[in-house]
């Protein structure tokens, strides 16, 4: 449901704001002195205002004593009421606080969220009670979730442009944030085209069916950064948040986690593939097409072979692994990442039959129809065969347990670790090797990297690497999650780089004035680091806490952004 900001809500909360000056929020020193100094200064001229206003109103007249006055109560003359005692207005602020407190939501799990926290430390003068978050703020009536509420997964589903699949199985927290990696400020400059972000929703919403405004989409700064994605903003705008500077708690990790549903994020072949279009229907497959399945090993070798699939399977050793596929516009808590066993075809023995000529530099897959051209305008990218052996390449053809998909890539695709899987082709039916140049999407960069992706945020730098090399995603914990004061909980995630090592994972709960580095320098580069951070929540300061993560890899990147999630720390009765 959507509501007017200048209307009152179904539940009568009224949702007008006011500039977030007016309540002190109780997180880290730059957002508490940021927000606590104007409104210091505002309620002491406000009291001045205040004594001011009821001195120049109270007549000057000899008071009567009557029956009520006598027992108690004061009434000025003319009728008029007196300003509320303390008392009084405590009630009220109380009253106030209970009509707008923060939703509680309980999850099917039977584990309940509050996406708000709840206020803390009072008004200005730190002795009444305030509805700052719900009453001023409107907070539960802004963000994409306020209006689409089964999420924004849901939302994609139903355009008439579709997506691939967002989700993977991670269970991570998927929000608009997550969207400005294709969605960036660029004009054509990039593979997804001038899908300018903030046009393409401002378009959208422009619509007759939006009831909203600006505020049900963004924060509205006075100091000069302007208009900001709510989502991105909340965090320093609510009041009840607390800061842990160098947040401690137990580390560990393993690279054996299986997790992610599939494979099937990768470029899709031209419009008229048999493969895809079987993809399309979902057709189930059938392994006995092995039999007719054919798989061609051409250009600069000495012994062009020709197998049917099934031929390969019985002559050829296989080999079982477990490592890392990642989409190269994955961002940020994103799920088109998989860590998954695979099993297939050595490279490296397909090459030693046909014999690789001197000279050879460039191993390319393509599809059952010819998925581009060969040669350096190939569609098909490609990488370079030193790479595909070091890494272990692979001709697979199943994955899990299990035979591949067709939207996987049935009967059998490319498998690159360390390498983009847009790297790896799907239906392959021919492998190419030449002296070619290659050219390798390994993660979306930023201005001034090879791969040019600008990113739409104004007020980042846009020099520094890679939007997703390291990325790093928190799975299964819910926004909003509450904590039991006391209570230890285990965060968990990935964190990934490609073609780079993970040296460490490093968390903070001050925003980022603060990290806890942890060493990871002895992981293997092609598969994910699944760790795993065990968190006590305090007993006494409860509140809002975020913990973000980022990560660091051998050649020095850190993660452009950290991935991040806010939980509640309350006692339930």
């Amino acid at each position: 449901m959507i509501y007017d900001t200048m209307q009152k809500t179904g539940d009568d909360r009224a949702s007008c704001l006011v500039p977030t000056s007016g309540g002190i929020p109780n997180g880290g020193k730059e957002r508490a002195m940021a927000m606590r100094k104007p409104a210091i200064w505002g309620a002491t001229l406000c009291c001045c205002a205040l004594g001011a206003s009821l001195a120049a109103c109270v007549p000057e007249v000899e008071q009567e004593t009557t029956e009520s006055s006598q027992s108690g109560a004061v009434e000025l003359a003319g009728g008029e009421k007196p300003a509320a005692g303390l008392e009084e207005i405590q009630e009220e602020m109380t009253d106030l606080c209970e009509e707008y407190a923060p939703t509680i939501e309980t999850l099917e799990d039977g584990r309940q969220v509050q996406k708000v926290p709840d206020d803390a430390g009072g008004s200005a003068f730190w002795a009444f009670p305030t509805a700052y978050n719900l009453y001023y703020l409107n907070a539960e009536n802004r963000g994409c979730e306020s209006c689409h509420q089964d999420g924004l997964i849901d939302v994609l589903e139903k355009l008439p442009i579709r997506h691939w699949d967002l989700e993977n199985g991670l269970d991570t927290n998927t929000d608009v944030t997550n969207c400005v990696i294709c969605h960036d400020e660029t004009t054509g400059e990039t593979l997804v085209g001038p899908y300018q972000f903030g046009n393409l929703i401002h378009g959208i919403h422009s619509k007759e069916s939006f009831k909203g405004d600006c505020m049900t989409c963004h924060a509205v700064t006075s100091d000069g950064t302007g208009m900001q994605l709510w989502e991105e903003a909340k965090y320093d705008a609510f009041n009840g948040m607390v800061d842990v500077a160098n947040v401690q708690g137990e580390f560990t990790y393993d690279q054996d986690t299986i997790a992610g549903d599939t494979v099937e994020m990768t470029k899709y072949a031209g419009p008229d593939s048999e493969p895809l279009d079987k993809a399309y229907q979902e057709e189930p497959v059938d392994t006995s097409e092995y039999e007719d399945w054919s798989i061609a090993v051409t250009g600069m070798l000495d012994n062009p072979k020709e197998w049917t699939l099934a031929e390969l399977i019985e002559q050829a050793p296989s080999k079982t692994t477990v490592s890392t596929m990642q989409c190269n516009i994955s961002g940020t808590g994103s799920e088109w990442i998989v860590n998954a066993e695979v099993k297939g075809i050595p490279i490296e023995w397909i090459l030693e039959q046909a014999g690789v000529q001197e000279g050879a530099t460039t191993i390319t897959a393509h599809d059952a129809e010819g998925w581009g051209t060969k040669g350096p305008t190939s569609y098909g990218s490609g990488t370079s065969i030193e790479d595909c052996l070091e890494a272990g390449g692979l001709l697979i053809y199943e994955i899990n347990g299990r035979p591949l998909t067709r939207a996987e890539g049935f009967p059998c695709r490319m498998w690159w670790p360390g390498h983009a899987i847009s790297n790896s082709g799907r239906w392959v039916s021919e492998i190419y090797i030449s002296n070619d140049p290659y050219h390798l999407l390994d993660g979306e960069g930023l201005k001034g990297e090879p791969s040019t992706a600008g990113h739409w945020h104004p007020s980042k730098e846009t020099d520094v690497g890679f939007a997703n090399k390291p990325v790093t995603g928190i799975m299964g914990t819910p926004e909003g999650l509450i904590i039991a004061p006391g209570e230890k909980y285990e965060f968990e995630g990935y964190a990934y780089a490609m073609d780079e090592q993970v040296t460490s994972v490093e968390f903070s709960m001050d925003g980022g004035e603060t990290w806890t580095s942890f060493d990871t320098s002895d992981s293997d580069k092609y598969r994910w680091v699944y760790w795993h951070f065990t968190w006590t929540a305090p007993e006494k300061e409860t509140g809002g806490y975020v913990l973000q993560v980022r990560a660091t890899t051998d050649n020095g990147r850190v993660s452009y952004e950290p991935d991040q999630v806010m939980v509640n720390v309350k006692q339930m009765s």
